[in-house]
């Protein structure tokens, strides 16, 4: 008996007779793409990261400016109380913005307020 019949003859999809010589050139095409897209990601990534770093310098040069800045009020004040110069005002300023002061705030405000009173 004759075979049966098909769907015709066998054709190949997409580009004919494509050879390995063709195959190779889109490989190389594909990878060539690819590593421009990773040099180009490097290169976003090295942005943000010396945005970071420069962010990170400019705050921690902030942050060390403060703490200059605190310490420095607070040898005035510890000074100003020496020489008995303290006002209310100054006491109150003092204990509740200072993170320098040991123990009780509230207590160490009144314990100053009644020098002062007494004074």
């Amino acid at each position: 008996p004759p075979p049966p019949e098909t769907f015709g003859a066998y054709k190949t999809k997409g580009r004919e007779g494509m050879g390995v010589i063709d195959m190779l050139r889109i490989l190389m095409e594909d990878l060539s793409k690819e590593i421009a897209d990773g040099e180009q990601e490097e290169k976003d990534s090295q942005k943000a990261y010396e945005k970071y770093v420069a962010e990170a310098a400019a705050q921690r040069t902030l942050k060390s400016q403060e703490i200059e800045s605190k310490a420095a009020a607070k040898a005035e004040a510890e000074a100003a109380e020496d020489r008995g110069e303290w006002t209310t005002a100054d006491l109150v300023a003092y204990n509740f913005e200072s993170p320098f002061v040991e123990g009780s705030r509230l207590d160490l405000l009144r314990a100053s307020l009644e020098r002062l009173s007494s004074s």
